[in-house]
């Protein structure tokens, strides 16, 4: 198959993209094991519904904090290192979880893992421009993004059924040593020395796809470029800076210094992405929480449902992403996470929880792979880690605050007050969609 310049098109599929997705599939796992647990083994510990929320998010509320770093640096430094980094961070943190024996601990080893993920994050997917060809960048985000989906559908399920029999000691303890393998896959990952283009990889071409790995001597030259790069920036900002006073050379200063963490391009869908996230932050942390309050059982099945869902719809909006843009598909995906919610607020049962799953495996989990691939559509290659994470500032913020919202909430009204915050935030979500991209086409 032939792109548009007439050169032959590049696999999605080849071996180090299917490293990455091996790498962010482990990851994943593990973590997602650990989040739904947390809550409850708080609870168990001696906190409230609300301190339980707050420890919940905390790796989400440490990752914003992270973050005004781990862009700039994920633009600069060693790539490999700052993954196998990461994932690293994230086993050790899961041991720590499966030693704690106090909630303070808990809470120290739930934000060295948002720690982790502040780079993890940042690194894997702008990676996939690195690894796979652009005219299917849209894609390869979305496939991807079905390491979430897996990981929804089984860690979860497992992580309870482990609990449950065993205790969380053995769930966490299982967890790390996912982690423990994305560690080691991480560790021999062989990052290329620049973007993938069409032209570079004929399918099947294994030679050709083996020939541009960076090496030790290509690292090292391309992180001396981008620190000479760095330099003449500052230079340049510090000879306009002194030729000013006050006020002026302050805001010079500042929009230097945002700029290496914030890409501002990406503010709009940081916005958003901090709206529809805080619903996934409050279901992710404290869903069987509130259902052991309510008497409800088996509500594991809601994560198996939602990854199915997000299975098939994941996927098919990185094609339609690439085809349509983002503005049509936007605003019917929000449109249906609201709904998801306003169901649940108004009958917390087993049936309506179904019907959420699905919906919120169309809307939140395609919202989030759509919003994702924009983030690394809109920036050039040396800025893409920074767009990246700008938008997952966003997602941080919603998921690391949303929780402890919601657990005040769940303390004081009850289920119905947790989940009509949850269809408000989804409902602003959509209306600041609407706000920011009026004027794109």
């Amino acid at each position: 198959m032939k792109n548009a310049n007439g050169h032959k098109s590049a696999k999605l599929l080849n071996p180090r993209f299917l490293q990455l997705l091996a790498i962010e599939a482990c990851l994943q796992i593990g973590v997602y094991m650990l989040n739904p647990l947390i809550a409850g083994y708080a609870v168990m510990l001696g906190a409230t519904a609300a301190v339980a929320g707050l420890v919940a998010g905390l790796n989400a509320t440490a990752a914003v904090f992270t973050r005004f770093v781990s862009g700039a640096l994920s633009d600069r430094f060693s790539r490999k290192r700052l993954l196998a980094a990461s994932a690293g961070v994230f086993m050790l943190a899961a041991l720590g979880c499966t030693l704690s024996t106090s909630v303070v601990e808990l809470a120290i080893f739930r934000s060295l893992q948002g720690v982790a993920f502040a780079f993890k994050s940042i690194l894997v997917v702008s990676l996939v421009r690195y690894v796979v060809p652009p005219e299917h960048l849209g894609k390869g985000v979305g496939v991807l993004g079905m390491c979430f989906t897996v990981a929804m559908a089984l860690a979860p399920a497992l992580g309870e059924y482990l609990a449950q029999g065993w205790g969380y000691q053995v769930s966490f303890a299982t967890a790390c040593a996912l982690l423990a393998v994305g560690f080691i896959l991480a560790l021999t990952f062989k990052v290329p020395a620049k973007p993938m283009k069409s032209e570079n990889l004929a399918e099947g071409d294994l030679e050709g796809l083996m020939a541009d790995i960076e090496t030790p001597e290509s690292e090292k030259q391309r992180l001396a470029e981008e620190q000479a790069k760095h330099r003449a920036q500052l230079a340049e900002v510090e000879k306009k800076a002194a030729s000013l006073k006050g006020f002026k050379k302050l805001k010079v200063i500042l929009q230097y210094e945002m700029g290496e963490i914030i890409y501002v391009p990406s503010l709009p869908n940081m916005a958003v992405a901090c709206l529809f996230s805080a619903v996934q932050g409050v279901i992710i942390s404290l869903l069987l929480l509130i259902a052991s309050y309510e008497g409800l059982e088996n509500v594991f099945v809601y994560f198996i449902v939602y990854a199915i869902c997000a299975f098939f719809s994941r996927p098919n909006i990185g094609d339609l992403s690439d085809k349509y843009g983002i503005k049509k598909l936007a605003i019917p995906l929000l449109a249906i996470e609201t709904v998801s919610m306003v169901l649940l607020a108004v009958d917390f049962s087993f049936p309506t929880l179904m019907i959420s799953a699905v919906l919120m495996g169309v809307g939140q989990a395609s919202s989030l792979s759509l919003f994702q691939a924009e983030s690394v559509r809109i920036a050039p290659p040396d800025k893409t880690a920074r767009s990246v994470n700008t938008f997952f500032l966003g997602v941080d913020l919603g998921m690391g605050l949303a929780p402890f919202a919601a657990g005040a909430l769940l303390d004081d009204f009850g289920s119905f007050a947790v989940f009509a915050f949850c269809a408000a935030c989804a409902l602003t979500a959509l209306i600041a969609f609407v706000f920011f991209y009026r004027k794109r086409r």
